[in-house]
């Protein structure tokens, strides 16, 4: 008879220990599960992109792109001479009483010429800039504060110095520009 008392003891310990750590790895699994969707969707509703709006300097032509949360879609500029520019100007607002901070930039951008130069040549020789308003370079590992807004300045420009080359006009194609954010 205490052989059989003993014996549940020693079983509804051990279903106690495997329902704890059973509950103990639902939960980390839910918190990873949380963060893993908050970058993927980059914090829907709450963080999100707005006021956008454009500004050129020379002759180029643009599309104006949509905003999908925290991504720019869909844009299209065509550089046309040496020094034109095009600008997008556009808000990061986090409305969230939680801090986040940028792990990934995601810039899908692509070039064309008639002249059939690579897009990556094409690409590399613009000068493409996303910055704050103040002028310092928005990059990885950069915090968003909890109820705070950015003003941030996307900047695609034909260099000058592509007078001395015969480069006719620049497509520059972008399917998105993403920013991905975690928890602080």
């Amino acid at each position: 008879m205490k052989n059989d008392k003993n014996f549940q003891i020693v079983v509804i310990l051990g279903l106690c220990l495997i329902l704890i750590q059973l509950t103990i790895s639902f939960s980390l699994k839910s918190d990873q599960l949380i963060h893993i969707s908050e970058q993927n969707d980059t914090v829907k509703r709450n963080l999100y992109f707005t006021d956008l709006s454009t500004a050129v300097v020379g002759t180029p032509t643009l599309k104006v792109p949509t905003i999908n949360n925290a991504a720019l879609n869909n844009f299209q500029v065509v550089l046309k001479n040496p020094g034109d520019k095009v600008y997008y100007y556009f808000t990061i607002v986090n409305e969230k009483n939680e801090s986040y901070v940028i792990n990934d930039i995601e810039k899908d951008f692509h070039c064309s010429a008639n002249n059939n130069q690579s897009s990556e040549d094409l690409c590399s020789d613009l000068k493409i800039t996303l910055t704050y308003d103040d002028g310092t370079p928005l990059q990885i590992e950069d915090s968003i504060l909890d109820n705070s807004t950015y003003h941030v300045k996307l900047g695609i420009e034909y260099p000058s110095y592509f007078e001395e080359y015969s480069i006719p006009p620049i497509t520059v194609t972008g399917k998105n520009l993403r920013i991905f954010y975690k928890n602080k």
